[in-house]
């Protein structure tokens, strides 16, 4: 009997090797024949998963949407969190700066996955299924911003307004308008105020 193929880690492996190819060369430079190089595999695998370019970005969109989802979510249960003011806070109100930090961490994996999200949100414009995963995404961590603001006894109509700010920081991170430092000071500051 033939080994068995693990085709999720295939595919898996062919999303890691888009990313790096996009973080290198950008969407418009991301091609199945970089994207195999970049992945030590073969064009024909690629197209065995994935029979056109769009198909193969889309899933590595909603892939690292998907990894996104399990590295971040928050530890413990918040629904125990405590509430009370800024000074009080633990669980829920770290959650929510290590959530929304994230995006300007300049540590490698996170840097990488800056530079491929924004490539992602700017090819959105262009592309309306890297569109709606990218929608479901701001939506989702909207949701858990608020849940997380409410636990921690503040408004949660302000997420919208965290998020936001945490976009357009990590941006900015991205181009070197601002250190990670500033971009950390800057959040602090609109989280004092929330």
């Amino acid at each position: 009997m033939p080994p068995s193929t693990d085709h999720d880690a295939r595919r898996r492996a062919i999303a890691h090797a888009v990313w790096a190819t996009v973080s290198e060369h950008g969407i418009e430079g991301t091609t199945m024949r970089r994207v195999a190089a970049a992945g030590s595999i073969s064009v024909g695998r690629i197209q065995h998963y994935f029979p056109s370019r769009e198909e193969m970005l889309r899933f590595s969109c909603r892939a690292m949407v998907d990894l996104a989802a399990t590295t971040s979510a928050p530890a413990g249960d918040a629904s125990s969190a405590p509430t009370g003011s800024a000074a009080e806070l633990g669980g829920s109100w770290d959650q929510v700066r290590t959530l929304l930090g994230r995006s300007f961490d300049q540590s490698t994996p996170f840097r990488l996955g800056a530079r491929v999200w924004a490539a992602f949100v700017a090819h959105s414009v262009v592309d309306a299924h890297i569109a709606d995963v990218v929608v479901q995404a701001q939506t989702g961590l909207e949701d858990e911003v608020a849940r997380l603001l409410g636990h921690a006894g503040h408004d949660p109509e302000g997420a919208r307004h965290l998020v936001a700010l945490a976009d357009g920081l990590a941006l900015r991170t991205l181009t070197g308008a601002l250190t990670t430092d500033e971009a950390v000071r800057e959040l602090d500051l609109a989280l004092a105020r929330a």
